[in-house]
């Protein structure tokens, strides 16, 4: 450690009273994985534990209630004047060439690992990658959207949908127009069935209908 500490210019101090940093022993918590440091609307900036601040990421977290964090620009505490750490934190500074959150290697005064409050299992981070409450079912089973806002909306997706209620509705239109030239060829010979619907004279209503 001596070594490591006089390579990144550090000072040894036999008084623990002129100490910025206390090292104690190798520690580790278990199941320890990221936390989250901002929030912002959806998403959280979080980071990973035991990896530098430069790793730490945006994206959509929803931690439970009583791990919420700050807000994005809400002030952060104050630095402490004095951490107790374990030595991990001077072996991953240069690991990494960069100094590790304090937070990540917090022992008390006897060397025992300290949790963050916000620190979470991979477990838990997972589940926080889900919006509480969001109701899948009625989201997949989503009703189409009013014909009006539809119409203002525009679009090849709206489009599409318009298209399939008006060749629903088209079917109808040639069914009867059928049956209406039945009647009025009843006198004349009969054609061949196959050819019934290549024999309906394309219409305004039926040809806008088909071209989509």
């Amino acid at each position: 450690m001596r070594e490591i500490a006089k390579r990144r210019d550090l000072t040894i101090c036999e008084n623990e009273s002129d100490a910025t940093h206390i090292l104690h022993p190798p520690t580790d918590i278990e199941d320890a994985y990221a936390r989250p440091i901002f929030r912002k609307a959806d998403k959280c900036l979080v980071h990973f534990y035991r990896f530098p601040e430069s790793r730490d990421n945006w994206g959509p977290l929803y931690p439970p209630e009583e791990k919420e964090p700050l807000d994005f620009g809400e002030e952060v505490e104050r630095r402490e004047e004095r951490y107790h750490v374990s030595s991990d934190w001077l072996y991953e500074l240069e690991e990494y060439n960069e100094y590790l959150p304090e937070e990540d290697f917090l022992v008390d005064e006897s060397g025992k690992p300290v949790n963050h409050e916000l620190l979470l299992s991979y477990d838990e981070f997972t589940t926080c990658e889900e919006k509480p409450n969001k109701k899948k079912g009625k989201k997949r089973g989503r009703s189409p959207s009013p014909k009006g806002e539809r119409t203002k909306k525009g679009g090849r997706a709206s489009g599409s949908v318009r298209s399939k209620r008006q060749r629903t509705a088209t079917d109808e239109e040639e069914e009867d127009e059928e049956e209406e030239e039945e009647d009025l060829t009843a006198d004349m010979e009969d054609p061949a069935p196959e050819n019934a619907i290549t024999e309906v004279k394309v219409t305004a209503a039926n040809a806008g209908g088909l071209a989509l």
